[in-house]
C-alpha cells in the first residue's frame, strides 16, 4: 500500500474556507425568496463501498477485522439491527446552500430503501419520530430538531422550515464520489459578501476568546484567505482509497474563477 498526497496552490485560502464553512454550517438562510445557490458539498461513497474500502485498508495494515470492528459499534448502537432500510449502494451527501443572506442552510441526503425501517433501527439514538402531513420530525437528545422528507429514494434531513432547493442531489454529490471516497467541495466565489463579513467577525471573536484563555491565536492568515475568496471558484479536499492502484490518496485542489485567471 502506498500513501499519496497531492496539493495545488491555495493552502491559506483552503484553510480559511474550511474553518469558515464549519463555523456557519449550522445557520439558516436569511432570504428564502431568492434561489438557493450551492456553496459547499460533502460527499461520501455508499456504505457498502466504504465497508469494502475499510476491509482493504485493514488487510494492508495487518488488521483484517478492521471493518467488522467498526461495524460492531453500529450494531451495538442499534441493538443488533444495523442500518436496515439504508440503500448501501448509493452515496451519501450534505449540500450547503445560500440564498444571499449571511448564513447558509444545510440539507443532508441519505439514500434509503425503507425509511421507516431505518428510523426504527436508529430510534435508540434519535428518539421517537413524529409525522405530520408526510413530514417526519426528530429531536435527538442534545441536538436541534430536524425534519425528514422522503423524495425519490432520498431521506432529506433539514432544519424545520428550510425548503429543499435541489431536485437531484446526485448532480452535486456524484462528481465527487466518482473520484473520492470522501470529499468536501467549497465554492467560495458564490458566498455573498455578507456571509464573508460574518465569517471574518466569527474568526475575530474566536481569536479574542482564545487569547482570553491564554491561547494566543493569530487569524491573520485566515483573514488573508478570506479576502481572496471571491477569486476562488472551487476548493476540493478529497480522500480516496484506490485498491487497484494500491494506494491511499489525499488531494487538495483549488481553481480560480475565469475572471481571476484572466487578471493574473
Amino acid at each position: 500500500m502506498r500513501s499519496c498526497f497531492r496539493s495545488r496552490p491555495g493552502w491559506s485560502i483552503a484553510a480559511a474556507c474550511l474553518v469558515a464553512t464549519c463555523l456557519v454550517a449550522s445557520g439558516t438562510v436569511a432570504d428564502a425568496a431568492n434561489k438557493p445557490e450551492v456553496i459547499a458539498v460533502v460527499a461520501a461513497d455508499g456504505y457498502a463501498d466504504l465497508r469494502e474500502q475499510l476491509t482493504w485498508v485493514g488487510e494492508q495494515v495487518g488488521n483484517p477485522t478492521l471493518a467488522g470492528f467498526a461495524e460492531s459499534f453500529i450494531l451495538l448502537a442499534t441493538q443488533g439491527k444495523g442500518l436496515a432500510g439504508l440503500d448501501v449502494k448509493r452515496p451519501i451527501g450534505v449540500v450547503i446552500t445560500s440564498s444571499g443572506g449571511p448564513l447558509p442552510t444545510a440539507h443532508a441526503f441519505l439514500p434509503v430503501k425503507d425509511l421507516d425501517k431505518l428510523l426504527g433501527a436508529v430510534q435508540g439514538m434519535i428518539g421517537p419520530v413524529e409525522e405530520v402531513d408526510g413530514v417526519r420530525r426528530i429531536a435527538a437528545p442534545g441536538a436541534p430538531p430536524l425534519e425528514i422528507v422522503e423524495k425519490n429514494g432520498w431521506a432529506i434531513f433539514s432544519q424545520p422550515g428550510d425548503p429543499v432547493g435541489i431536485d437531484d442531489p446526485l448532480t452535486v454529490i456524484e462528481p465527487l464520489t466518482k473520484e473520492y471516497s470522501l470529499a468536501v467541495e467549497l465554492f467560495p466565489s458564490r458566498m455573498p459578501a455578507e456571509m464573508r463579513d460574518r465569517l471574518k467577525a466569527l474568526l475575530d471573536e474566536a481569536a479574542r476568546n482564545a487569547a482570553a484563555q491564554g491561547q494566543a491565536m493569530d487569524p491573520a492568515q485566515f483573514q488573508a484567505g478570506l479576502e481572496q475568496l471571491e477569486d476562488v471558484e472551487t476548493i476540493v479536499f478529497g480522500f480516496a482509497v484506490d485498491k487497484l492502484g494500491d494506494k491511499i490518496m489525499l488531494d487538495v485542489t483549488s481553481v480560480l474563477t475565469p475572471v481571476a485567471v484572466k487578471a493574473a
